[in-house]
């Protein structure tokens, strides 16, 4: 290995095992053996109406908020995905009625609210996108908005892919909030977690 690399961590010195992933078709996540939460169905049981009616729901309140914490913030927008995930639960768990609630359709909520409160706050809806409009230089249409989302969306996606080769499956490292939020879930839909959280 040359000096000028970086280099983080070898990835046979890692101390703390990743976190496993299911090689199912479905693709769903384990946190690991203990927290382990059996996948049932395939991806498409888990978009059900309920998940993208609070998914639409949540992704409107917490962009707005997102937002709003550009503008007054100047950018500095906490994550969202613990408290996606919390409400997510709280939301779904309401609009459940007789049918069971499953850890993947919060996981799609959470999935979802996060995704577009980053394209929110990154599109620059708070920040510079306001700023052309207000100050002339730029009056975007509908269609320019649109192509300009789906820009900075597939631009995030690409930087993406390179990152998680290097960091998560080479140097075998977890991804903190993805990991926090996993546990969260799962917590969340055991049969002890009502007793626990009291």
């Amino acid at each position: 290995m040359e000096a000028t690399e970086l280099q983080l961590r070898r990835p046979d010195a890692v101390a703390a095992p990743a976190p496993s992933y299911d090689d199912d078709d479905d693709g769903g996540f384990a946190a690991g053996d203990e927290a382990a939460v059996p996948l049932p169905g395939g991806w498409r049981d888990h978009l059900t109406a309920r998940a993208l009616a609070a998914s639409l729901l949540l992704s409107v309140a917490f962009g707005l908020m997102a937002v709003r914490l550009t503008m007054a913030a100047a950018g500095v927008v906490p994550s969202v995905n613990l408290s996606a995930s919390l409400l997510a639960f709280l939301s779904l768990r309401l609009a459940a009625g007789r049918n069971p609630l499953t850890p993947q359709e919060t996981a799609v909520v959470q999935a979802t609210v996060a995704s577009a409160t980053a394209v929110a706050v990154n599109a620059g809806f708070g920040s510079y996108l306001l700023a052309m409009m207000v100050d002339g230089t730029k009056n975007p249409r509908l269609g320019w908005m649109i192509s300009f989302l789906f820009l900075v969306s597939f631009a995030g996606l690409f930087v993406l892919v390179p990152f998680r080769k290097v960091m998560i499956v080479d140097y075998k490292l977890t991804y903190p909030t993805g990991t926090a939020t996993a546990y969260l879930i799962n917590d969340l839909h055991t049969p002890k977690s009502d007793k626990s959280a009291k």
